[in-house]
């Protein structure tokens, strides 16, 4: 993960993808519908 992101944001990404790997293959519209808009701006270095 990211060093701008959180451990209450990891898990709450963790619980709704299940997997980093599905994390990391997540798009920017899921990422923005499990937490926020920043957080998928930052995860996809937007």
């Amino acid at each position: 993960m990211k060093p701008d992101i959180g451990v209450a944001t990891v898990q709450k990404l963790l619980n709704y993808f299940e997997t980093f790997e599905v994390i990391n293959q997540a798009s920017f519209n899921e990422l923005s519908v499990a937490n926020s808009q920043k957080v998928a701006k930052i995860l996809k270095n937007i």
